[in-house]
């Protein structure tokens, strides 16, 4: 369509494009996933604006890896590092939470989702060996029937006992992801805030990990 436009000649280019082309451009199959990645960490950002807590770090799953650079583990290791869909750093109240993300629209077949915990778990004994806690992993969900479904297959699943995993129904455009909205998969059977899913002190040098450069 652009070359038809440029050339000032329809007949030559128009022919070639297919109406699926077009739809598949103006509304790629992440376009809704990263979008709504992407405004959950907005939401966060909101929050800490309105003086609700501070968020610390804000990266995309491409910059995941970069993240772990912080941890004293081998470098093979990392090459093997998962890729949420975000990694951040919540404070509030005087605690502090690293968190992976993973949000979910609802796309995938729900018997899908354990197989995503496998990478996590070899991170989670990898840091293990080094004296380190793999950072709690978030599951945030669109609707509450959509999450019980998942949270059956999630707790089925071996690898999510290695993993400390939480989750939460909630569209992140009207409802803030730092409230007390996440529910454990294992140990607990209330919902709590999102700094009170890592009960114990985050390292202090990923905790004061700075990601301003990368935003």
């Amino acid at each position: 369509m652009l070359l038809a436009i440029e050339d000032r000649d329809d007949s030559i280019w128009l022919p070639l494009v297919r109406a699926g082309r077009q739809v598949a451009l103006q509304r790629p199959q992440r376009l809704a996933h990263m979008t709504g990645a992407n405004w959950f960490f907005v939401s966060l950002a909101a929050r800490a604006r309105q003086g609700g807590g501070e968020l610390r770090t804000w990266l995309t799953g491409s910059h995941t890896a970069e993240f772990f650079y912080r941890y004293p583990i081998s470098l093979s290791a990392l090459a093997s590092v998962p890729q949420p869909d975000g990694v951040g750093v919540w404070a509030e109240g005087g605690q502090v939470i690293a968190f992976m993300l993973e949000y979910d629209t609802g796309s995938e077949h729900p018997a899908q989702l354990p197989g995503k915990l496998d990478s996590y778990a070899r991170l989670a004994d990898v840091m293990s060996r080094y004296h380190q806690q793999v950072p709690p992993l978030l599951f945030c969900f669109l609707t509450s029937r959509r999450e019980q479904t998942a949270r059956r297959a999630l707790a089925a699943c071996a690898d999510s006992r290695s993993l400390r995993i939480g989750t939460a129904a909630i569209d992140p455009r009207v409802t803030c992801p730092a409230g007390q909205v996440w529910m454990p998969l294992h140990g607990s059977d209330h919902q709590v805030r999102l700094v009170d899913l890592d009960r114990n002190p985050f390292q202090a040098a990923a905790s004061t990990y700075a990601a301003d450069q990368y935003r």
